[in-house]
């Protein structure tokens, strides 16, 4: 049959359950602020502990301790969002 007669054998995409855009846009959001917060944690971490490793001549061991406090901090938050349903 052809198209001009109104009766496509073909699967039209438009016919498909779509999920709520609402929904979509909030998980996106959700994993773009983790993200964005997992950088954030760990570059402050390494920030402050290249200041202490300056002050106290420690180098590189508090700037380690800083990126490993950083990353446990955003993983700490992956886990209180998954526990909440949030992702």
């Amino acid at each position: 049959m052809t198209q001009a007669d109104g009766n496509d054998d073909q699967h039209n995409p438009d016919d498909r359950p779509q999920r709520p855009i609402r929904r979509d846009l909030r998980t996106v959001g959700r994993w773009s602020a983790f993200g964005i917060q997992l950088v954030v944690s760990v570059v402050i971490g390494l920030l402050a502990g290249q200041w202490l490793d300056g002050r106290l001549g420690t180098e590189p061991w508090l700037a380690v301790v800083g990126i490993l406090m950083g990353f446990t901090a955003a993983m700490v938050d992956l886990v209180r969002l998954a526990r909440k349903g949030g992702l």
